[in-house]
């Protein structure tokens, strides 16, 4: 029973392990298929086609090709932006990013997120060739049907823009490619508003804390007292609206805070500081019994100190 055992864990870990090696290399391919489209795409040139290319419209072609990938990467180019025009872009960042994910988290399935990908490059594309204000040039300039390339012209102009309107048709694209990006990254927009305003307050916190802390390193323990003392209160209100907003019944107040210079002629209070004494007025242990609601502050005041 050990040694099935001992094998059948061994035969477990290798093919993990070979697992995870297809993983890696499947994202290599992607990562590496992702930057040579985009160097191919920035770097296209008409001239660059061969003579032989059917759509080859200028000659004679540079020789050298000016595209970073050559030849090859001026045919690639050109039959990208062929099809789906700007929206070739779009793919080529989906090459890379996969490629990331699947290097980082080699459980990820690329291929079950084929469809949405599909969807979310030609609803890009059609959207792209449906807008009038940008990229209008490149009809010309490439030799293609528009920005959004052949898939936008037949789909996204001949097809929708006659059967529902430009209107209609954007709207439907647009709910088509934010659904596509939500399916095919897994992303909910909505979470990632809820976790930004969460993390935007958990900063801002943490900065109000660090700028108290400096303050209070700052401060002697008269200016500590002053600053627990104003924290204190405020953290109060706080507590006070938040209970309101429930319906719950808010305490009464347990007197206002007074200030030390009330003080001035009570007795003092003998404080020993580490290596010496210090006397401070009676507001010392007044502000201590006040309205302990934030326990942290009024503590941190008092760290290493001995009343006596």
């Amino acid at each position: 029973m050990k040694a099935a055992a001992a094998a059948l864990l061994s035969y477990a870990v290798a093919r993990s392990v070979k697992n995870n090696a297809w993983n890696e290399v499947f994202a290599l391919i992607l990562l590496g298929v992702g930057t040579l489209l985009f160097l191919a795409l920035i770097s296209y040139n008409p001239k660059d086609l061969p003579g032989w290319v059917p759509w080859s419209y200028l000659s004679p072609p540079n020789r050298p090709a000016q595209n970073f990938i050559g030849p090859l990467g001026a045919i690639l180019a050109s039959v990208f932006y062929f099809l789906i025009g700007a929206a070739s872009y779009l793919l080529a960042a989906v090459l890379l990013g996969f490629g990331a994910a699947k290097l980082f988290y080699p459980r990820l399935r690329v291929l079950l997120r084929l469809p949405w990908i599909i969807l979310f490059v030609a609803s890009g594309a059609c959207l792209l060739q449906l807008q009038t204000r940008h990229l209008q040039g490149w009809r010309h300039a490439f030799n293609i049907d528009g920005p959004g390339g052949w898939v936008g012209a037949v789909v996204g102009k001949t097809l929708l823009l006659n059967s529902m309107g430009k209107v209609g048709s954007i709207i439907l694209l647009a709910g088509i490619y934010l659904a596509a990006l939500i399916l095919m990254t897994g992303l909910r927009p909505i979470h990632l508003v809820r976790e930004t305003v969460a993390l935007t307050g958990r900063f801002f916190s943490r900065l109000h804390q660090w700028r108290l802390d400096r303050q209070m390193r700052k401060s002697d323990l008269k200016g500590q007292l002053e600053i627990s003392q104003k924290e204190l209160a405020k953290q109060s209100r706080v507590i006070e609206k938040r209970l309101k907003k429930q319906g719950a019944p808010v305490p009464e107040s347990a007197g206002a805070f007074i200030t030390p210079e009330e003080f001035a002629d009570r007795p003092f209070v003998r404080v020993h500081l580490g290596g010496g004494f210090a006397e401070v007025g009676g507001c010392v242990l007044q502000i201590c019994i006040q309205r302990i609601v934030g326990g942290e502050l009024a503590q941190s005041a008092f760290a290493g100190a001995n009343v006596g």
